[in-house]
Order: structure tokens, then sequence, then C-alpha cells
């Protein structure tokens, strides 16, 4: 009985550190590529601009944990990271470049740190060594809201959040997470713990004793509330050969509101430094 006990706990344990996550696998040239997304998003989120690099790249685009079709859970920068190195382990992947963006880019950054080795560079997109978003706290306590039970359909959804939420390409990319089964409506994501997440202080501290070393690019949207261009000392702080280029027309999601400059400055770094 004792043993038997012993064994759900090691279970339960390891699940909650490592997931295999559902990825998306594009091209399939030696040089690797691995695109970790934001906040509420999917692998999908990044279908165009994986098709593009992968002409030349393979590129992997996990959904990562408690999000799009990839397990459940519990959620951290640290379980992302970890849950990214056993990809890359399961692919047998020795070095890629790693793009992420806002938490993807959290993710992204504290991998880089821990397992500086499995890296030709890094790109970050709209988000720094520490930053939050009290508009993300918002989203969250409109989605939380919503009564699920009364939804007929997913413009009633979009009408209900627009009472809060103007931005319909913003709603159009929340409610992607909105989904139907049987006649009832569900969220995809896991919202109770990503709204926790979100929530902790915590969540996007990375240790400032540490730094990678190699090609690191920032980008950043000048319409965007991170303003990261305002941050660079911190930047420094943990990644001290780091180029940072803004987008001036663009918000925090640049890499679809100026997607063709954001292909440039990538392509760039990629042709440079991999």
């Amino acid at each position: 009985m004792i043993a038997h006990f012993n064994l759900l706990f090691l279970e339960k344990f390891l699940y909650s550190r490592i997931m295999k996550l559902e990825s998306t696998f594009y091209g399939s040239a030696a040089n690797s590529i691995v695109i970790l997304h934001g906040l509420l998003g999917a692998s999908t989120n990044w279908t165009t601009i994986a098709k593009r690099l992968g002409e030349e790249y393979s590129v992997i685009v996990p959904s990562l944990r408690n999000h799009g079709n990839s397990p459940h859970g519990s959620h951290s920068i640290e379980l992302m990271r970890n849950d990214v190195y056993e990809l890359l382990e399961g692919e047998e992947v020795e070095k890629t470049l790693l793009i992420g963006h806002s938490m993807g880019g959290m993710a992204a950054m504290s991998f880089a740190l821990a397992y500086p080795e499995k890296l030709m560079g890094l790109i970050i997109i709209d988000i720094t060594p520490q930053a939050g978003s009290s508009q993300m706290s918002l989203i969250f306590d409109n989605l939380l809201g919503l009564e699920l039970n009364k939804i007929k359909n997913k413009d009633d959804a979009d009408a209900k959040l627009s009472e809060s939420i103007n931005d319909k390409a913003v709603r159009q990319f929340l409610l992607q997470n909105l989904k139907q089964k049987q006649g009832n409506y569900f969220w995809r994501c896991n919202l109770e713990e990503l709204n926790s997440f979100i929530r902790d202080k915590n969540t996007y501290i990375l240790d400032s004793n540490r730094q990678y070393s190699g090609p690191v690019l920032f980008i950043g949207g000048g319409k965007s509330d991170y303003r990261i261009d305002q941050k660079e000392a911190l930047i420094k702080n943990h990644f001290p050969n780091y180029k940072l280029e803004m987008i001036p027309d663009a918000g925090h999601w640049v890499h679809f509101e100026a997607r063709e400059s954001f292909l440039e400055m990538v392509e760039k770094f990629i042709t440079t430094y991999c």
C-alpha cells in the first residue's frame, strides 16, 4: 500500500515537471529553430512564419504546457524551460536558435541561462528579463468572468468581451482558446492556472547573477506597453552580447503586426550568427 502511494506520488511529481508538448514541425534542414509562443497562444499562431523559415531551416513550434493541445498542470517559467529541454532531447537536437515571444520569451531567456550549450543564439520578442503587464490581469478577469453556460456561439462571446476589450484583433486572439464539445463551450487553455501564474509577483524575475554570453536579438514594438527600449540596462545585465531592434509601428504582437520587418530582422540575425 505504501509502495503504491509512493509510486503515485512520484508519477504526479514527474508529471508536474516534464510534459510531452504538442509540437508542429516544418522543414528538414540541418540547422534548427524552436519558436515559443506567448501567453494564451498556441503553436498555430506561428504557422505562417514557421513555414517561411522552414524553407531553409528545421523549425519546431510547440504549444507550451497549459496551452493548445499540450497537457495541463502546474505553470512556471522553469517548468516551461525544462519542457523545452526535454523536447530538444527527444528530437535529438544538439543546438538550436531559440525564438520566444512574451511569456515564451521569458522561458527562452531562462533556458539560455540554464542550458547555454544547447543554443546557437536567442531572439526575444517584446519582453525583458523582468516585466509584467496590468493589462493581462484585466484580460484574465474578463475571460474568467465569461459565463460559458450562457454562450450560444463565438460571436456571442466576442460581443460580451467587447464591453471591456475594445481591440477586435485581441479578442479574436483570445477566443481561439474557446472550444466547443457536445454543445458546451470550454477553455482549451488552463485558464485558472495561467491566471495564478500571471499574478505571481516573482513570475518574471531571472537569477540576477547569471548571464548568457551568446548572441541575442531583442525585437520590440514601438507601440507596445512593455517599452523594452527603456530597459536596456536590465537586458545587458543578463545578455551582454545583445542587440536591440524596435519596430515603431508595431505593438506587442510584433511578429503579426509587422511580419515582413520582423522576418527581415530574424533572417539577418540567423545569417550573421547561425
